[in-house]
């Protein structure tokens, strides 16, 4: 089967880039969060990455509505998900904390009996297809299944009708589609995740000659997932005082890592990306 022989051999390459990164589990947090929109979004739940990335800097909605907590949610749910949680309930109980409403948890509808000798890639499509209940979980488990945590969900939104479609009829067709946005999801997001790692060598090299430049670590890695950040949270991650922060804010934005601007409270938001 041609299809799934370049879908695994995209699950490979992803695999090396992984391997071959020395940050690769803080790369990875930026594309849980393109995963987190992705999915909410098949669910009707409209938050952007901006809206996000304001609100886990500072706890903060960018809105009044719940959709950006929910998406929020949703990436903790994605973090229990790559640690290992495979309980459907367990890891629907994280999607629903702090909500007002709540939405029924997956559940598995008649699966057809496997064949022990399937191949894995066809194993986890055939399971999902026959999930029901909240799908954010569903494909949550899926790219645990996978060993694969990038947005395959933005895939799905890109061909929303084809999946909707795919999954509600004949498995062949629905392997096909599925095996299709395996190949294409984790090409994409190892080119993405080389990209990322390129944006911190840089950011390192500018902040290189910095006192504090150690220290500066896990801001940086932190504004990869999370392209906004405060002097509050910039405090918090290296534990210094209010006005050392915002004093290592302002050198950033001295280095062309940052730009200051005003939303709500003070934030400081990624050049590249918000430039």
């Amino acid at each position: 089967m041609i299809a799934l022989e370049t879908a695994s051999r995209a699950l490979g390459a992803w695999d090396g880039v992984l391997r071959a990164l020395p940050r690769a589990s803080a790369l990875v947090q930026a594309l849980l969060r393109r995963e987190a929109v992705a999915s909410a979004a098949l669910e009707g739940i409209d938050a952007s990455l901006a809206d996000l990335a304001l609100f886990e800097s500072s706890g903060t909605p960018a809105t009044e509505r719940d959709a950006v907590r929910e998406v929020a949610n949703g990436v903790a749910l994605l973090q229990h998900a790559l640690a290992g949680t495979s309980d459907p309930l367990a890891l629907h109980d994280v999607l629903m904390s702090g909500l007002r409403r709540r939405t029924e948890p997956p559940e598995a509808n008649a699966i057809p009996p496997l064949a022990d000798d399937l191949p894995r890639l066809v194993r986890a499509a055939i399971r999902h297809q026959h999930v029901s209940g909240d799908r954010r979980v569903a494909r949550a488990i899926l790219l645990a299944e996978l060993g694969a945590f990038f947005d395959l969900s933005a895939y799905f939104v890109e061909h929303e009708k084809e999946y909707v479609a795919a999954r509600a009829g004949a498995q062949t067709a629905w392997l096909d589609f599925f095996l299709r946005a395996v190949t294409a999801s984790a090409t994409a997001a190892a080119s993405r995740l080389l990209l990322l790692n390129t944006r911190l060598d840089d950011w390192r090299s500018r902040v290189a000659s910095a006192r504090n430049a150690i220290a500066l670590e896990p801001v940086l890695e932190n504004l990869l997932a999370v392209p906004a950040t405060t002097g509050a949270r910039i405090a918090e991650m290296m534990e210094v005082t209010y006005p050392a922060a915002r004093k290592t804010a302002d050198a950033l934005v001295e280095r062309g890592v940052l730009i200051p601007t005003t939303v709500g409270k003070r934030h400081y938001f990624v050049a590249e990306v918000w430039g």
